[in-house]
């Protein structure tokens, strides 16, 4: 019988976030790139769109259940003025930090560029004003960063009232189908659910899924795959409750397959690169609108058309994913820590001298 030791537990953690963040990855190569040019015809294009569509309630979720699942000592074990740093001062900065560096890269490519490439779903602020309103709002492609700050504050300052927060939380999520137009103000509202329960529910998750269960995989793939096509017919998402329910039951799943992975494979290479998703993050779009000024203006037919959209973005994904890798390893020295880390005064101090 295969161990489970503690190391084990870090690998499932690691090679779920790793997928979870290559999985973003794809989601924008293929609807940011492939998506916006002469390849949305192609057999190869629509694949990909039917697959990672599919994927969408457990991509965002389980990076989120993850992140809740990570947080849960500083929630219950740390002061505020231990957690105020790394949890919130951190990812505000970043946030706002990254955001501004993909306006002004964005800004660029309008100005000298393919204005076409940037997405429709995250317009450019055209003042300083609505950069200031689409920071607040969350209307950001980093809105990820955002949410964690939110969601851990109101995880600490509620951690005595768990079940209450998860029911509000729960709530919440079950009615964002009436704002399915406004993505922005639903990611943050029905993601908040994954990460409660990954933080309140980290002692279950430990209890229940520290090793694969057959049955209880199979039951929970049921669950989330046979009523897909259905909900999909008749637009049921919106319903309260149904994204919900299915969403539960494909991280489950999904949780339970990576420890069944993670205890046979070795996932070295993924756990490494789930041991990595903040610089991926926070630096994939700056090579997605790269790469789109790029493949966008193509006129290929037959073949090579069908070729391109195939493997393109499953192999764009893997080289954004190593140029953030490799970029994050020369920026991140001396004062480039700073682009990845909230900066203190004695950090500041240090480096400039």
């Amino acid at each position: 019988m295969p161990t489970h030791s503690r190391s084990k537990r870090i690998d499932w953690v690691d090679a779920a976030k790793g997928t979870c963040i290559l999985l973003v990855v794809l989601y924008h190569t293929t609807f940011f790139i492939f998506g916006a040019g002469a390849l949305t015809d192609t057999l190869g294009y629509k694949i990909w769109v039917v697959g990672v569509t599919a994927l969408t309630p457990l991509r965002m979720p389980l990076f989120f259940m993850i992140s809740g699942f990570l947080a849960y000592s500083s929630v219950f074990s740390r002061s505020w003025q231990q957690t105020f740093r790394p949890r919130i001062a951190t990812m505000l900065w970043l946030y706002l930090l990254w955001m501004a560096a993909y306006w002004g890269f964005g800004n660029l490519i309008s100005e000298y560029g393919n204005p076409a490439v940037i997405p429709d779903s995250d317009p450019l602020p055209t003042t300083i004003s609505g950069f200031i309103w689409k920071a607040f709002s969350g209307s950001s492609g980093l809105w990820y960063l955002y949410a964690l700050a939110i969601y851990f504050v109101i995880c600490k300052a509620l951690r005595e009232m768990a079940i209450p927060t998860l029911i509000a939380f729960a709530l919440a999520e079950a009615f964002t189908g009436i704002m399915k137009d406004v993505w922005h103000a639903s990611s943050l509202i029905e993601n908040g659910v994954f990460f409660a329960f990954g933080c309140f529910g980290r002692n279950f998750i430990m209890r229940h899924f520290s090793e694969f269960h057959a049955k209880r995989f199979f039951l929970l793939a049921i669950v989330a795959v046979v009523p897909m096509p259905i909900v999909a017919k008749y637009d049921l998402l919106t319903v309260p409750g149904v994204k919900l329910l299915l969403a539960f039951a494909i991280v489950f799943a999904a949780i339970d397959l990576f420890a069944l992975l993670t205890t046979y494979l070795n996932l070295r290479l993924l756990c490494a690169v789930g041991r990595q998703t903040l610089p991926i993050y926070v630096m994939h779009m700056f090579f997605v609108l790269t790469s789109a000024l790029i493949i966008i203006p193509l006129e290929l037919e037959g073949v090579a058309a069908e070729l391109l959209a195939f493997i393109g973005p499953p192999l764009l994904t893997l080289m954004n994913a190593i140029l953030c890798l490799a970029l994050h390893a020369l920026l991140n020295r001396r004062l480039g820590k700073a682009l990845f880390t909230f900066p203190s005064r004695s950090f500041l101090f240090r480096t400039a001298y």
